[in-house]
């Protein structure tokens, strides 16, 4: 490959080929930015490499024409591409100094030094002085190179030419051969054996007269006559340590080398552009500023070789000015500048190595110091400085870069393989200036080979940053689409989860909502259907559940669900509303398993016969095992908009309805205002009963009881009675539910305690010693206070226990059974009489009440009022009645209102009476008067005398039904 590209360079003229080398380079830099630019810059790059390589090798080279060897280049990526442009700069490179190399072996030329003698002065001398002294004391030149040690010395070279050869006057070319072209001054003087010197003097300012060569190549045109011997005295001063090699050459090799040299010297500066090139487009590309702080650090390199190679004098700014002199310093300078701001975010340093960080960022301003120093101080100093402050930021780049790669940025080994090259090469220069190494075509450019590895590694880092750059974007992408994926499942996951039930997998509340809000926007634009929402309850779901376990409940959910939900699908289109098209899902599970679904009908349709319809065809009955279960169901209807207008109000409702449904084990029940408890009307008394509590606004009336042994009033029952000022007559019933599920019932029962307690010593101080009977409710039981409340009245009050009868409920007593017992048996210690209310309509038994200390049962008065036209309730009463006194209780039966269910309750045993045949419910002002004149006697007074016969007396008015 070597000799391919030696070959063709020499073929092809080095215009074109510079040509190919900066269009190929260019369009490479652009290809490597296809992620970042647009796809064309891409396939420019890749068409112009593909046509120079073939004009460089395929039309120099007819073999390479055929077609097999022509498809790899038309497959080459980025990274081949990449790769194929650093081979190009490397093999270029070494072929020139292949080039170089085989004209040193060939004999075009004279080396002068071979042989010669020197010496070094530190005086300036002039010829006549210096001859003198190659007199006296001189030193042989061994190897063809003079090494300049001291800087501030003169050297003295003196060597003779014999032209016995030649056969004509000829025209020569004394050549300097230098690496570091910054000299003082440099004087050749040329003679013979019987004439008088001639003298050429030249510097790096100075201009030969008769040359055509630029000053910088240190060429001297001498004419040489045949058959004479010149004595060729050179005397040279430099202000850096180098070694010299003084030459004799022939024109036409002469310009051949120069054409040469500056051909390899155009090469070297051509990579330092491509690169800037390439990292400028990087920077435009992605705007990072370490591609632009790389681009000015290139810059400065190539800035600093131009300065010591004199191209920068002899091209830009001239070589008479003092610019000239110290320009190469300036620059190395900024070059160390913007080599740190680039190498500390390419290696992550700052996360990377803080301490070397901190080191490096001190680097800073001493690359400003050189460059500010090379314009003010003395060019020894300030070299100095420079050398020392190169090999300190050198170990750093290079430990740093080490660290980095340690820590797993792989980056950072083409970071640390570019320095650790452009130090080595370097060292290797400066020994070779210092006289350490001998002169050779490496030793010579190490310093140049060194920038240019330097500058191809750190460029392939760059490269390999970007593509792992890319890999990392597109893992980055990839993680990012896949999160996005698993988000969307998740999200999904959560929308159906957040949507449907868990158990039977049907729509949930927060979806049926959401339709039944899309309806009734179709509603309010103007759409004539009526939306009804039917909500379904199982009956004996609860008892499956506590019986058979949830399993076996959620089979019966499921089984109701699947075939409503079938019965829903053959339903005329756009009749039944669907939750779900496409898994036409027409039904929803709320609260649990409670099934609604909607219908959207005409005004003239009947919703509530095809619900009904369709609630006849569900199944039954469950088989399990060998079990039946019940799946009867009930339904609560409602229809938009005359039941509400938003999707709460409707669900409530719906709920209202079906428990109505329920608790009269109908199979449906259509919403009504009168039957919904949950009314405003029901909230507004809630808040009004804390309000008659707290200001007195509630009355009581007592209801009186007969004994049917004495026939004298013993005692009477206090009832509650709330005249609203809104509402008018409230039903004990309704707000005393009011107060037990809104948590008034504590100070409502000791309104009752205290007013009842203040009543009755009203009347015994007026001689009517009855009792009075008070209900209690079942939440009362569960208040640690209640009974020391009940004495502290008692107390308060002077009333003695065994006036009062406390009424408890039999559902009261087996809700707590054991708290029940305690709080019992303490009022029975206390002395206090104690009643079963409303016996026969709970769940008690007679096996659980004989344990508790009860002095009195009262038969409800369901049992009592159809006693004549019901001879099962003349048996359950006279049961109650036999059971009761054999365990000790008097009975008490209420609801009497005839004078023939009196007489029959005398006849059974009953031992009181209470009733409307007695009177109704009076306040007290009326009952003291009812008590003076009715027939019957009162406990502790006398009968009145004017009062007419029992047997002509009027019968009592009757509770109106």
């Amino acid at each position: 490959m070597t000799a391919i590209m030696h070959y063709a360079l020499r073929r092809v003229p080095p215009v074109i080929t510079c040509s190919i080398f900066f269009r190929t380079s260019a369009n490479v830099a652009l290809g490597a930015l296809r992620p970042y630019s647009k796809g064309r810059l891409y396939s420019l790059g890749l068409a112009t490499m593909r046509n120079s390589m073939r004009h460089l090798f395929v039309l120099r080279f007819p073999i390479l024409r055929l077609p097999i060897l022509r498809l790899p280049i038309l497959r080459l990526t980025r990274l081949h591409l990449s790769i194929l442009h650093l081979s190009i700069l490397c093999l270029s490179m070494l072929s020139i100094n292949t080039s170089w190399a085989s004209q040193a072996a060939e004999p075009n030329y004279n080396a002068l030094l071979t042989n010669a003698y020197w010496f070094s002065s530190a005086e300036e001398l002039n010829y006549a002085g210096a001859q003198r002294r190659f007199n006296t004391t001189t030193t042989q030149i061994n190897d063809r190179y003079l090494h300049l040690k001291e800087t501030t010395h003169y050297y003295w070279v003196q060597q003779t030419i014999s032209t016995k050869n030649q056969t004509q006057a000829k025209r020569w070319h004394l050549v300097l051969d230098r690496q570091y072209p910054q000299f003082d001054q440099v004087d050749v003087y040329l003679a013979t054996e019987w004439g008088a010197p001639e003298r050429f003097q030249q510097s790096d300012r100075l201009t030969v007269e008769g040359s055509s060569a630029p000053p910088r190549m240190m060429a001297f045109a001498i004419n040489l006559e045949p058959n004479k011997i010149y004595k060729v005295t050179l005397v040279i001063k430099s202000r850096a340590q180098q070694p010299i090699a003084l030459e004799l050459m022939e024109p036409d090799n002469f310009y051949q080398s120069v054409k040469n040299t500056e051909f390899a010297w155009g090469l070297f500066y051509g990579i330092f552009i491509v690169t800037a090139i390439f990292n400028l487009f990087i920077f435009l590309a992605l705007r990072q500023n370490l591609y632009l702080y790389y681009v000015a650090h290139v810059t400065a390199i190539a800035f600093t070789q131009a300065g010591i190679s004199t191209h920068g004098a002899y091209y830009l700014w001239g070589s008479t000015s003092q610019w000239s002199q110290i320009s190469h310093v300036f620059f190395v300078g900024l070059a160390m500048v913007f080599g740190v701001l680039f190498a500390r975010p390419f290696i992550s340093s700052k996360k990377l190595t803080p301490t070397l960080d901190k080191w490096l960022i001190a680097m800073l301003p001493v690359g400003a110091c050189i460059s500010l120093g090379a314009l003010v101080l003395p060019y020894n100093i300030i070299i100095s400085l420079t050398d020392v402050s190169l090999a300190v930021l050198s170990v750093l780049m290079i430990t740093a870069s080490s660290i980095a790669w340690k820590s797993g940025r792989k980056t950072a080994r083409f970071f640390l393989l570019g320095w650790g090259t452009l130090l080595g090469c370097t060292l290797i220069y400066i020994l070779t200036l210092r006289g350490i190494f001998s002169p050779n075509m490496f030793t010579l450019h190490a310093a140049q080979f060194g920038i240019i590895a330097e500058i191809l590694i750190i460029t392939v880092a760059i490269g390999d940053r970007i593509q792992q750059h890319q890999q990392e974007k597109r893992w980055a992408l990839l993680k990012q689409k896949m999160a996005i994926d698993a988000l969307k499942e998740a999200e999904a996951t959560l929308t159906y989860r957040a949507y449907h039930d868990k158990i039977t997998g049907l729509p949930n509340r927060d979806k049926l909502i959401d339709v039944i809000n899309d309806e009734l926007v179709a509603q309010q634009r103007g759409s004539e259907k009526v939306l009804y929402i039917a909500l379904i309850k199982i009956k004996r779901l609860r008892e499956i559940n506590h019986t058979l376990g949830h399993y076996v409940g959620d089979m019966v959910a499921k089984t109701t669900s699947q075939a409503l939900n079938n019965l829903l699908r053959k339903l005329p289109k756009n009749t039944s509303i669907a939750f779900n098209e496409e898994k036409r899902e027409y039904l929803s599970a709320i609260q649990g398993v409670n099934l609604s679904f909607l219908l959207s009908l005409d005004k003239d349709e009947d919703g509530a016969a095809i619900i009904i319809e369709m609630l006849n065809q569900l199944p039954q009955q469950f088989q399990f095992e060998s079990i039946s279960l019940d799946m009867s169901t009930s339904c609560g209807i409602c229809h938009a908009p005359d039941h509400g207008q938003d999707p709460e109000t409707l669900l409530r409702n719906a709920f209202v309805a079906v428990e109505e449904a329920q608790t009269h084990g109908r199979l449906y029940c259509m919403y009504d205002e009168s039957v919904n408890p949950y009314s405003e009307r029901r909230l507004s008394l809630m808040g009004d009963l804390c309000k008659a509590i707290d200001g007195d606004h509630l009355e009581l009336y007592l209801h009186p009881q007969l004994e049917t042994k004495s026939m004298e009033i013993i005692s009477a029952e206090a009832l509650l009675r709330w005249n609203h000022d809104q509402y008018g007559f409230i039903p004990p019933d309704e707000f005393v539910q009011l107060a037990e599920s809104s948590g008034a019932i504590k100070p409502l029962t000791r309104w009752v305690i205290r007013n009842s307690f203040a009543l009755l010593r009203k009347l015994h101080d007026q001689n009517y010693m009855i009792g009075i009977s008070i209900n209690i409710s079942a939440h009362n039981l569960e208040e640690a206070d209640l009974t020391d409340y009940l004495i502290a009245q008692l107390a308060h009050y002077s009333i003695a226990p065994e006036h009062v009868t406390l009424e408890v409920t039999e559902t009261a007593m087996v809700m707590n059974p054991e708290r029940a017992h305690e709080v019992l048996v303490r009022w029975n210690e206390i002395g206090f009489a104690t009643s079963i209310d409303d016996y026969g309509t709970g769940y008690s038994s007679l096996s659980h009440l004989k344990k508790l200390p009860m002095n009195e049962l009262k038969i409800d008065r369901s049992f009592i009022t159809d006693m004549q036209k019901s001879d099962d309730d003349i048996i359950i009463v006279q049961s109650t009645l036999d059971i009761s006194h054999n365990m000790k209780m008097r009975v008490v039966a209420e609801g009497v209102e005839t004078e023939e269910i009196m007489n029959a309750l005398i006849d059974m045993g009953c031992d009181i009476i209470q009733g409307y045949l007695l009177t109704p419910p009076l306040g007290i002002d009326r009952f003291i008067e009812w008590m003076d004149t009715y027939k019957y006697p009162v406990k502790g007074r006398q009968a009145p005398t004017s009062l007419h016969s029992i047997e002509n007396s009027p019968n009592p008015p009757l509770r109106k039904a």
